[in-house]
């Protein structure tokens, strides 16, 4: 997924129920997204939303921020 600089993030969802987002192509960790439980699916959405959903069945909808990478959650 592109952040707000169009730059390529990858989203690597791992079996410790969170996501760890790199840079491409270094691969440098960006962050990393906790879950209530084993995440399931990742969709990208307009406007640098995306969504995340886990064995709960909680969805969340998330946005990278423009500012240092941060990830905020939006619902």
């Amino acid at each position: 997924m592109p952040d707000a600089e169009d730059k390529p993030v990858l989203f690597c969802s791992c079996n410790d129920n969170s996501i760890y987002l790199y840079d491409l192509p270094s691969f440098n960790e960006r962050g990393r997204i906790f879950s209530k439980g084993e995440v399931r699916t990742i969709e990208t959405g307009p406007g640098g939303l995306f969504f995340t959903g886990d064995g709960t069945g909680l969805l969340n909808v998330w946005k990278l921020a423009e500012s240092h990478g941060r990830v905020l959650q939006v619902a």
